[in-house]
């Protein structure tokens, strides 16, 4: 750099009589060959700089702005994997609205939270503003977690559906109506329509109350929504889900007993949907992995237990921030978790491509309706 103290010359330099700046150099005018030579040469380096990602974050960031680009020692691996991992949440939905299942039969494993952090994720990256459904006919912990500006429910958007007729006339509702019920979370990057707080409400919705719910949120949601399930198994709410989502992701703790659960979820989706049903779309998340010796070795093993049913599992690390329980805020989120999120959003997204379930035909859900119509109204 101008100003600084000269560099020590390479030690081969010095042996070997090569020009150094302690070396008489015969100065004159290039000739024209070697003018354009070290033209090329310039240019050479110019583009070598300029064919490296540049560094958005650290050190190498800060060397790139210091030095006005000059210096660009290129992106780190992490942050190209990142670059990587966001490429692939970016990708393109085959079939819209995709819709993604979250469930367990273990309450207490973060499955809620892991269910806000998802969608808020994806929503964040790809700006096409998925849809949070807290279909939760027990306690739901989404008004925990998530700032939320109104108390309107799932059961409010039923109850003023049916008030205006059959749901042929469901989708004569404008976007503007909807937005009330399932505000967007603007900081979150997503919609969010969440279960009403009385207990009772709750168990009162059913299949027909979910059918109808959805079949309104797909005519206006043009990316995916995210189902965050009961663990209940045999609720109609829960088992409806999980015959209509084109991906699910079961989420477990890395003790013996919640993954015995985590098992459970995924033989009963198997059950209703097929072993290649769960092959090619479903997800297993380990969640709370602690970096203690014995967790690690829990962990693996239930890595390949789950890795021979399943297309993948993945790891969320402990976070502090977290466990606390309070509102969300993904500036409190440490850097490793952030990373282990944005690893089970990639392959999330990297279902997108799947498009449909084959046993999903839109069409055949719209006829179950009409035959439902009667349970949803009550």
């Amino acid at each position: 750099m101008p100003g600084s103290e000269q560099e020590p010359v390479p030690v081969l330099a010095r042996e070997s009589g090569f020009p150094t700046s302690e070396t008489s150099v015969p100065a004159g005018p290039l000739s024209p060959s070697l003018a354009a030579d070290n033209d090329d040469l310039s240019r050479a380096l110019a583009e070598r700089r300029r064919s490296k990602p540049i560094p958005r974050t650290g050190l190498r960031n800060l060397l790139y702005k210091v030095t006005g680009g000059r210096v660009n020692l290129g992106a780190s691996e992490r942050e190209l994997h990142q670059l990587q991992l966001i490429q692939k949440i970016r990708s393109g939905i085959t079939s819209r609205p995709h819709r993604l299942g979250v469930g367990s039969a273990k309450g207490g494993v973060g499955k809620t939270t892991l269910s806000l952090l998802l969608t808020s994720l994806l929503g964040l990256e790809r700006k096409d503003l998925p849809i949070y459904v807290e279909a939760n006919p027990h306690h739901g912990t989404c008004r925990e977690r998530v700032h939320l500006q109104h108390e309107e429910s799932i059961s409010d958007l039923l109850e003023f559906l049916c008030s205006r007729g059959g749901p042929e006339l469901d989708l004569e509702v404008g976007q503007p109506r909807v937005n009330s019920f399932a505000p967007v979370v603007s900081e979150m990057g997503m919609a969010v329509l969440t279960a009403p707080r009385d207990s009772w409400t709750r168990a009162a919705l059913n299949e027909g109350s979910y059918r109808r719910i959805l079949r309104l949120l797909y005519h206006y949601c043009q990316s995916f929504l995210t189902l965050d399930l009961g663990t209940g198994l045999v609720d109609s709410a829960t088992t409806y889900a999980f015959q209509v989502c084109d991906q699910a992701l079961i989420v477990s703790s890395p003790t013996a007993d919640t993954a015995s659960l985590a098992d459970k979820t995924m033989r009963y989706v198997a059950d209703l949907r097929g072993a290649e049903f769960v092959r090619e779309r479903v997800l297993v998340a380990i969640n709370e992995v602690d970096g203690s010796k014995s967790a690690k070795q829990d962990v693996e093993v239930l890595t390949n237990h789950f890795s021979r049913h399943v297309r993948k599992v993945l790891h969320v690390h402990r976070d502090p921030h977290l466990a606390e329980g309070t509102f969300l805020d993904w500036s409190k989120i440490s850097r490793p978790v952030r990373d282990d999120l944005l690893e089970v959003a990639a392959e999330v997204a990297s279902g997108f491509a799947l498009g449909f379930a084959h046993d999903n035909d839109p069409v055949l859900e719209e006829r179950k309706l009409q035959d439902l119509t009667g349970s949803a109204a009550t």
